[in-house]
C-alpha cells in the first residue's frame, strides 16, 4: 500500500474489492461503493489507481470524474501528488492535447464535460476529446471511469461522455448509494469507520432542550444552546492541550433575507460578527470566508450557509450543526450531517463531549437524502419498444396560463360546504371549535411539535429514530417567525386554486376572521 498514509483495515478490504473486480473478465461493468463521510474516499481511490497500475499489464488510462462543484478535481489530483507522486496525473485540457495515455489519470470538472456556459467545453473542444479517446483505443488503450462522489447530471450530455470512453469498469463512489442487481456492489460499514475513530462515536440531537420550556423564538433558543455547547467543547479541547477551535454551522434550507438577518443579529447581540472575524458566511450570492475558516485553530466560532456546502468541503473543526426551520415542506437531508461528523485530529478523545457531534433543530422530518434516491434514478438502461405499443399515442393538453382560476366568491362557498360538511359545523361557536379540535385543528396560542432527542450512533439510526426518542416542545406563535410559514401556506393553496395570493388572503380573511362580518362566516373564533 502507499506508504505515507496510514492504513485502515477497511480501506484495504474495499480496494482488495476494486482490484479484484477490475481484473475480472467476468464482473460487472459498474462496480458501487457506498462510502460513508469520513471513511476516506478520495485515499481508497488513490490506493486502488497505484496498486492497479503496480500490478497489471500497464495498458489502462484512468479518468477521475470529479463534481463540478468546490473544485474537487483539483483538490484530488493535488492529493494524488502528494502521496503517489510517481503517478502521472493530468487535468482534461492537458490529456486533450497530448492524448490519455496508459498509467495516466486525467481528473476531469464533470461540468466542464456536461454544462453549457464559460466553464464548458465548445463544440469543437468536445469532438476532439471524443477524437483523443478514439485514438486511444486505436493504441490499445483500456480506460476505467471513476465517478468520485454522485453528481447531478444525468443529461444526455453526461451519457454520451460516459459512453464515450466505453470503459472496462465505471467506479461509482457516494456516501448515498443503493444497491442494484446489474452492478457490482461494496458498502463501508459506518461503524468501521466509527472504531478506526476516524468520525464521531455518536449524535446527539437536541441536547439541553427542555420539553417543560415554551420556546418563544426558534432561532434564540437554538442558538443559545448551540452557543453553549460551542463554549463547553472549546474548554474540553483546552483541558485537554488540543489546539482545536469548534466551529457551528447554521444551515437556511431556503437562504431567506428574512431569515438570515434574524439570525445575524442575534449572533451580533451575542457579541458575534462579520466584523470581528467570529461569522463567516457562504452562500451562493454572498460569500464573506476568512482564510483560516477550516484551519483546526481557525477564528470563526459560526458559519452560516445554505443547504450543504459545496461538495469536497473539508473543515473537521465543524462539530455542531443548528439546522433552522424557514416554512415550507423542507426535510432534514441527513448527508449534511457528514460536515460534522469527522474527527479533527483523526481520532477519539476518550470524552463523549469531544467524541460526539451535536446537533440541534426542531425539524420533525429526516431523510436519509435527495442524493439516495437521485443515485437511483442515474442508474441508465437501454428499452426496446415493442411493435404492438409503436402506434400508440397520447394527447398533449397545455394549460391555460391566463386562467385566474375559481372565482373567489365560487371558491369561498366550496370551501365553506368543505368545513360545514366534514366537521358537521353551524352557528354554535363552542361546538364547532371542538368539532374541529376532534378533527386535529389546534387553536392555541402554540406551535406543538415532536422533535428528537437523544444519542444516535450512526446516520440511519438517526433517519430511523423511533417515537421513543421524541419529545414535545412547544413554540409560542409570532407573527415575525410564523409570518413565513403563512406565506408558504398561502403559496402552497395558491398552487393548488390557480387563484392569486391576495384572494387566497382574502378567502381565508373571510373565513377565519371575526372582524369580517359576512352571512356564511363560520364561527371558528374564541
Amino acid at each position: 500500500m502507499v506508504s505515507k498514509i496510514k492504513d485502515y483495515e477497511f480501506q484495504t478490504q474495499c480496494v482488495e474489492f476494486l482490484i479484484e473486480k477490475t481484473v475480472e473478465t467476468t464482473s460487472k461493468q459498474v462496480i458501487t461503493v457506498k462510502a460513508p463521510t469520513g471513511a476516506g474516499k478520495t485515499i481508497i481511490l488513490i490506493k486502488y489507481v497505484d496498486e492497479f497500475l503496480k500490478n497489471t499489464a500497464g495498458n489502462t488510462a484512468f479518468v477521475w470524474l470529479c463534481p463540478g462543484k468546490g473544485n474537487l478535481e483539483e483538490q484530488s489530483k493535488a492529493r494524488m501528488e502528494e502521496v503517489t507522486p510517481y503517478i502521472d496525473t493530468r487535468n482534461l485540457m492537458y490529456s486533450m492535447m497530448a492524448g490519455f495515455e496508459p498509467g495516466s489519470v486525467t481528473f476531469i470538472n464533470w461540468e466542464l464535460v456536461t454544462k453549457r456556459g464559460n466553464t464548458a467545453l465548445k463544440d469543437s473542444e468536445r469532438s476532439n476529446l471524443f477524437e483523443k479517446i478514439a485514438e486511444a483505443y486505436k493504441d490499445g488503450t483500456e480506460f476505467v471511469v471513476i465517478i468520485d462522489e454522485e453528481h447531478l447530471n444525468n443529461t444526455k450530455k453526461a451519457d454520451d461522455v460516459i459512453n464515450a470512453f466505453a470503459a472496462k469498469n465505471i467506479i461509482r463512489v457516494s456516501a448515498t448509494a443503493n444497491k442494484v442487481p446489474h452492478q457490482e456492489y461494496y458498502e463501508i460499514s459506518e461503524e468501521d469507520v466509527i472504531d478506526a475513530g476516524l468520525i464521531t462515536k455518536a449524535i446527539y440531537v437536541n441536547e439541553g432542550v427542555d420539553d417543560s420550556k415554551e420556546i418563544q423564538d426558534d432561532y434564540e433558543y437554538l442558538l443559545d444552546l448551540a452557543d453553549e455547547k460551542r463554549k463547553a467543547i472549546a474548554k474540553a479541547y483546552e483541558k485537554e492541550d488540543v489546539n482545536v477551535r469548534p466551529l457551528v454551522l447554521i444551515q437556511f434550507p431556503m437562504g431567506q433575507l428574512e431569515t438570515i438577518k434574524a439570525v445575524e443579529k442575534k449572533l451580533a447581540g451575542m457579541g458575534y460578527t462579520y466584523d470581528n472575524g467570529m461569522v463567516n458566511i457562504w452562500m451562493s450570492d454572498e460569500k464573506i470566508v476568512s482564510d483560516d475558516l477550516t484551519d483546526l485553530d481557525g477564528s470563526p466560532s459560526f458559519l452560516l450557509m445554505k443547504q450543504a456546502i459545496s461538495t469536497g468541503w473539508d473543515c473537521p473543526r465543524a462539530k455542531i450543526l443548528v439546522k433552522l426551520r424557514e416554512g415550507g415542506s423542507e426535510d432534514f437531508q441527513i448527508q449534511t450531517i457528514g460536515r460534522i461528523r469527522r474527527m479533527p485530529e483523526g481520532k477519539h478523545y476518550g470524552m463523549n463531549i469531544l467524541d460526539y457531534c451535536y446537533i440541534y433543530t426542531l425539524d420533525t422530518q429526516y431523510k436519509i437524502g435527495l442524493l439516495s434516491s437521485l443515485d437511483k434514478a442515474y442508474q441508465v438502461r437501454r428499452l426496446f419498444l415493442r411493435d404492438e405499443a409503436k402506434g400508440f399515442t397520447l394527447t398533449k393538453e397545455m394549460r391555460d396560463l391566463d386562467f385566474d382560476g375559481l372565482g373567489e366568491r365560487e371558491t369561498l362557498e366550496k370551501v365553506y360546504d368543505y368545513f360545514k360538511k366534514s366537521y358537521k359545523l353551524g352557528s354554535d361557536k363552542n361546538i364547532n371549535r371542538e368539532n374541529l379540535e376532534a378533527g386535529g385543528y389546534d387553536f392555541s396560542h402554540e406551535i406543538d411539535s415532536k422533535i428528537l432527542q437523544g444519542v444516535f450512533r450512526t446516520t440511519e439510526s438517526l433517519a430511523q429514530g423511533s417515537m421513543d426518542n421524541r419529545i414535545k416542545v412547544k413554540t409560542t406563535v409570532n407573527t415575525h417567525t410564523h409570518g413565513i410559514y403563512l406565506l408558504h401556506s398561502v403559496d402552497e393553496i395558491k398552487k393548488a386554486t390557480g387563484m392569486q395570493s391576495q384572494k387566497v388572503k382574502n378567502i381565508l380573511r373571510r373565513i377565519l376572521s371575526w372582524k369580517i362580518r359576512i352571512s356564511m362566516r363560520l364561527s371558528l373564533t374564541m
